[in-house]
């Protein structure tokens, strides 16, 4: 009797793409052989994110009886092949195949020709990834009118990645890409760019990152994207140190190269203590400093040197039917570093986001759930954050109740108050109300289960104290989805009112009527997504008694050809009559076809492109029609 043995039950795939790695452990079965007989489609379960093929082997027992490469992923199908099998034809209908990682091959695809095999031992550690392109712009008509001009342009895009390298116990993975283009629509200064270069090193219980550098200590400390230094230091189990310094520069070349109308430059310090007590208990402790240096420069400009701090916790209580997130920071600032007589203000800033879930299974009320909502944040007229885009002078409540019945119907009530000018620092304080609520359910559950309505109104209140900009408006919305088949079918229609507040009736009144419809068609290895919406909108304005139309059409589809080749058409015409000003009705129509393909079909890491782009405006006394095209050949390659 031959001796049976049964197939060690592992499947693992590392890939690594643009820094996200994916882990899977399982089997997975073949469902289909191609016309050879050599290749095969298998049921991994894989998703649609990996774009290219990893060597991996398949272990019987402990013997290996062939190398394979996944070449193509669609949806949850891969397909392998093998490399250098003695027997090709184990590849069965209904197999189940389990593999193991080969960890000698790269974990994306081995290099193509000879160059690594030549000039270093580690090719394994290297990938290169080159995106090229020639993009003619045409343009006729009135040519002043348009975006474009007519040229003809280059754009080179390299990219090294250096993996899976270890120095002194510590993962290091470092990249750098590179731009040349004579393109001023993507560069409008730099003809040679360098756009990301990063070193990070990950030991044991650190992470060190160099160059470009991105984290988020809190809310109203720092949320950045720097070019400097991050280092992360796990304390112990449950507690983490981070610190990160750099500067608030968005292009490596404004280090060498001059930045017009640049008046300081921005360097930001910072540090973070979290601990994490438990799942449910989270604290956290920040300071932030920036710095602006004039680089001895006289100028109008108002450079600020700040230092916030912050401390931040997330709790839940019950199960999680309470969660608790909140915030309480304070900032000091010199607001005349222009000068030297300093002038220094600081405020405070702070949140209580507060979420409850009770009441979910009433035994009176069987199926009916309900849940609260609450917020209140309040940020001083003189604080400051690191981050630099937090809107400040402001305190904002807002309360909002949801409820559910069963699985039928969804609903929500929400209130919310606003207001400005907290130390009346402005000429004017201005407050806003708003009042809002809505409902989603299916009306016929039991035979429908895809189709749902939806209806939502709101009323926003706006009153200023010298009445300037008082004014109301009344939004009432109703949506409709419903799927037939392949197809998704869905329908809206809004109802705005907009008045002031000496208006008796309204002063404008737009009808917005939405219809569309997306597919998602599968026949063997091609998929087919159409896509159609059509828009028209009725724009009332009550002093005039004219009426504003708006029509808007698209039509579109994606077509995907087993992942060796992607076609994307879509066009658009949108039509503007506006009765209320002379000589600005417009047509405007759009056009964009792209192709993309893998001329080989065992090897993703080539890829070609062609696109044309047609945008064109007619106005309505012909005076500034214009019309643009555009045609780009693109080319892209990982070594």
């Amino acid at each position: 009797m031959a001796k049976r043995y049964s197939l060690i039950p592992i499947f693992i795939l590392i890939i690594s793409f643009y820094l996200i790695e994916a882990v899977f452990a399982d089997e997975a079965k073949v469902i289909a052989l191609d016309a050879t007989g050599e290749t095969a489609f298998i049921d991994a379960g894989l998703g649609t994110g990996i774009r290219k093929w990893m060597p991996v082997e398949l272990y019987f027992k402990d013997a290996r009886i062939a190398k394979l490469k996944v070449i193509d992923v669609f949806e949850t199908v891969a397909r392998i092949k093998p490399v250098d099998s003695t027997d090709s034809t184990f590849l069965r209908d209904g197999l189940i195949v389990k593999y193991h990682p080969d960890h000698s091959y790269p974990a994306t695809r081995s290099p193509t020709g000879r160059f690594f095999d030549k000039y270093t031992h580690h090719s394994n550690h290297v990938e290169i990834e080159l995106d090229s392109g020639i993009t003619s712009y045409q343009v006729t008509g009135s040519k002043g009118e348009s975006f474009y001009t007519t040229d003809t342009n280059y754009i080179d895009d390299v990219g090294v990645r250096l993996k899976d390298i270890e120095i002194a116990g510590a993962d290091v993975e470092a990249y750098g890409s590179f731009r040349a283009t004579d393109d001023r629509y993507l560069e409008t200064t730099d003809e040679y760019l360098l756009e990301e270069l990063w070193v990070r090193a990950k030991g044991f219980d650190y992470e060190l990152h160099l160059g470009d550098v991105s984290t988020t200590f809190s809310r109203y400390t720092l949320s950045q994207s720097l070019k400097g230094i991050y280092f992360n230091k796990e304390v112990s189990e449950s507690t983490d140190l981070e610190m990160i310094a750099g500067t608030t520069k968005h292009r490596w070349n404004d280090f060498w190269g001059e930045i017009e109308d640049e008046e300081w430059s921005r360097y930001v310090f910072g540090s973070r203590l979290s601990y994490e007590h438990s799942r449910d208990a989270r604290f956290g402790l920040s300071i932030a400093e920036t710095k602006d240096d004039r680089h001895g420069k006289s100028y109008a400009g108002n450079p600020l040197d700040c230092r916030v701090g912050g401390f931040d916790t997330n709790l839940s209580f019950f199960d999680k039917q309470l969660v608790m997130d909140g915030e309480l920071a304070y900032s000091w600032t010199n607001t005349n570093t222009n000068n030297s007589a300093n002038e220094y203000s600081s405020d405070w800033a702070g949140k209580l986001k507060t979420r409850i879930d009770f009441l979910r299974e009433l035994s009176v009320i069987p199926g009916f759930g309900m849940a609260y909502e609450g917020l209140f944040e309040r940020v001083g007229q003189n604080f400051s954050s690191a981050s630099g885009w937090l809107k400040t002078d402001r305190a904002e409540l807002y309360n909002k109740v949801l409820f559910s019945i069963y699985d039928v119907a969804k609903g929500y009530v929400g209130y919310r108050d606003y207001h400005d000018n907290l130390k009346k620092g402005l000429t004017r304080t201005t407050t806003f109300t708003v009042k809002e609520g809505g409902i989603s359910y299916r009306p016929i559950p039991s035979r429908r289960k895809d189709l749902k309505v939806n209806v939502d109104f709101s009323q926003r209140d706006q009153d200023t104290t010298d009445k300037s900009e008082d004014h109301r408006t009344r939004t009432t919305r109703i949506q409709l989805w419903d799927k037939v088949g392949d197809l998704s079918v869905w329908g809206s229609y809004n109802n705005i009112f907009k008045e002031d507040a000496t208006s008796t009736n309204y002063d404008r009144m737009i009808n917005r009527m939405q219809f569309g419809l997306h597919g998602n068609i599968r026949r063997g290895m091609v998929c087919a997504r159409p896509y159609l919406s059509f828009e028209v909108e009725l724009d009332r304005d009550r002093p005039t008694e004219k009426t504003d139309l708006f029509q808007n059409y698209t039509i579109g589809s994606h077509w995907d050809f087993a992942r060796v080749a992607t076609l994307d058409m879509r066009y658009v015409f949108s039509d503007f009559e506006i009765p209320t000003v002379a000589n600005a009705d417009l047509t405007r129509k759009f056009a964009e076809t792209e192709f993309k393909f893998r001329p080989f079909s065992d090897d993703l890491s080539r890829e070609f492109g062609f696109l044309f782009r047609m945008n064109q405006t007619e106005d309505s006394d012909a005076t500034a029609d214009w019309t643009d095209k555009i045609f780009k050949l693109t080319y892209e390659e990982t070594f």
